[in-house]
């Protein structure tokens, strides 16, 4: 696979936290910033396909009405009231 060179701009505590760890490893960023990316990308592409899943489902009608939504709000509510009593 070929490689792409990027350039990224960090500010503030990231910059600070990859500066630490570089230099308390002695390894570049380029090794902890291509780590980092493949340990979150999965992840990532996960929630993205979920969120344009439901806003499809939205688009398409395929939500629960509002007071419907409440009222299994307030049943899940008063659930969990009596469970942390007990």
């Amino acid at each position: 696979m070929a490689a792409e060179k990027l350039t990224i701009t960090l500010q503030g505590s990231a910059a600070k936290m990859l500066r630490a760890l570089c230099e308390a490893s002695g390894h570049p960023p380029e090794v902890y910033l291509e780590v980092m990316l493949k340990d979150h990308f999965d992840a990532e592409m996960a929630e993205i396909r979920e969120l344009q899943e439901r806003l499809q489902n939205a688009e398409a009608g395929n939500v629960i009405p509002h007071e419907e939504a409440r009222e299994q709000l307030r049943r899940t509510i008063a659930r969990a009231s009596r469970d942390a009593a007990e």
